[in-house]
């Protein structure tokens, strides 16, 4: 049974990795429960349906792997950024990110605002 619409996640700060790469990116890898995955990885497919991509790319090809060489698509990680554009929808983009879920958009809000306050 998923507890994705209960209560809002505990406030403790997650096992994180702070990574830089030779391009001057900075990310953090941050360790998460199995239904924190499941929850944020739906909200990051519904997004994906909703939200139109930078420069008009997909999500999943903006953020897959790609060179001369071979092409491969993001998998198995929540894109942090793609789940905080979550606040910056309209009202009527989040409803229909809910409706995606059959989640309460409250519900949402409190679990991605809760997951910002433990990672910054």
């Amino acid at each position: 049974q998923s507890t994705w619409a209960g209560a809002p996640l505990p406030v403790s700060p997650l096992s994180t990795l702070i990574l830089a790469s030779t391009t001057g990116a900075i990310g953090i890898v941050a360790a998460l429960t199995a239904d924190d995955f499941a929850f944020f990885a739906a909200l990051q497919t519904a997004m994906r349906l909703v939200v139109v991509g930078v420069g008009g790319f997909k999500h999943e090809d903006w953020r897959g792997f790609d060179d001369d060489a071979y092409r491969a698509p993001s998998a198995h990680f929540v894109d942090g950024d793609l789940i905080e554009r979550f606040t910056e929808l309209s009202p009527a983009l989040k409803a229909e990110v809910g409706r995606q879920m059959a989640v309460d958009v409250g519900a949402i809000e409190a679990r991605v605002d809760e997951l910002t306050r433990r990672l910054h």
